[in-house]
């Protein structure tokens, strides 16, 4: 994750885990903590505040902590890692592909159903197959996502916000995020999903600029904005490690 400017990278242990957060100093009385939608800990503290006094509070803090990053990532599992090695399995838009290495001159990545088919002459095939179907993934995300974000506005006239801006980033542990700035991003790994799944994380992040959290407000957001999210999250989390 990239330091944001003017955030400090602050790290507690609590029992086996880490939680890294990013600290900034306001003037304010107490203490905040924060969880973002993209598992980022934000912490505010008065300017009177030590370091001692700092860590104590998101020590006591930490059970709370641990559960809302647990919440957020309930809501988009990502698909489990892969091997890149011929017999594999991709999937693209929803469909299944199974991965086959050919040798040749000019690299690429092509879809020959029933295969995802990388052309390399890397001897370290599954290093390079790895390589070139993430770029390949990465560049179908950058001209199919704007897409289908703004069948998802047009669809939703509710959810436009001024300055709306978005991009294509990997994440490892999410499928987007929306920040409090309003900079929308999406996971390339996106393009594995059916449309319908893709649709319902495009809502799910736009109904983020209103809502901040998964609580009973956003919850009633979305039902009213798309009233069968849940089936679309149901069906894009049994995806996961297939």
């Amino acid at each position: 994750m990239t330091p944001r400017r003017g955030i400090q990278q602050r790290t507690i242990r609590f029992g086996s885990r880490e939680i890294r957060y990013g600290l900034t100093y306001g003037n304010h009385r107490d203490l905040v903590i924060s969880v973002t939608p993209d598992l980022e800990v934000l912490v505010s503290a008065p300017r009177p505040a030590t370091a001692f006094e700092i860590e104590a509070k998101v020590l006591a803090k930490a059970p709370w902590i641990l559960r809302h990053q647990l919440r957020y990532q309930d809501m988009h599992p990502l698909p489990v890692a892969r091997r890149y090695v011929p017999g594999e399995t991709h999937r693209y838009l929803g469909r299944q592909y199974r991965l086959r290495i050919e040798q040749g001159e000019s690299e690429g990545v092509r879809l020959q159903r029933p295969f995802l088919v990388v052309t390399t002459d890397d001897r370290q095939r599954a290093e390079a197959a790895g390589r070139l179907v993430r770029q390949w993934y990465r560049s179908r995300a950058e001209r199919l996502l704007p897409q289908r974000l703004q069948i998802a506005l047009d669809a939703h006239p509710s959810l436009r916000f001024p300055n709306l801006r978005m991009q294509v980033r990997a994440m490892p542990k999410r499928w987007g995020s929306c920040s409090r700035t309003g900079l929308l991003s999406f996971n390339p790994d996106l393009l594995r999903a059916p449309t319908a799944c893709i649709d319902y994380v495009m809502v799910h992040e736009l109904c983020h600029r209103r809502v901040m959290n998964h609580g009973a407000a956003f919850q009633r957001l979305m039902g009213r904005v798309m009233p069968d999210w849940r089936e679309r999250r149901e069906r894009l989390n049994r995806m996961v490690g297939e």
